[in-house]
């Protein structure tokens, strides 16, 4: 979607907002014990809420071509998503455990 549209702005503000803002995102500590260098800014229990996202590009499936009219989105909301997954290299396995709150 970043690709495609003007999320990516939203989001690199959020990045911003999480280290310099007043209210700092941390890494959850399951995270930390294992990727100290870990970079987090959605909050475990939050979203980065982008509205009036413009979309200029189709998808993959046509190679991210330019639309002839670009479609207005009124918001887009982004929510974290724990990985359960070992096998991603790129990604700590940083899903709670059902003893977490």
């Amino acid at each position: 979607m970043c690709a495609q549209s003007t999320l990516s702005i939203s989001l690199q503000r959020a990045l911003w907002l999480s280290q310099h803002g007043s209210t700092p995102v941390s890494a959850p500590r399951r995270v930390l014990e294992e990727r100290a260098d870990w970079v987090c800014y959605i909050p475990d229990d939050g979203v980065v809420l982008s509205p009036s996202v413009e979309v200029f590009r189709a998808g993959s499936s046509t190679g991210y071509r330019f639309l002839k009219q670009p479609g207005d989105l009124a918001a887009v909301v982004s929510v974290a998503m724990p990985n359960k997954n070992p096998a991603l290299r790129d990604c700590p396995v940083d899903a709670r455990t059902s003893t977490e709150e």
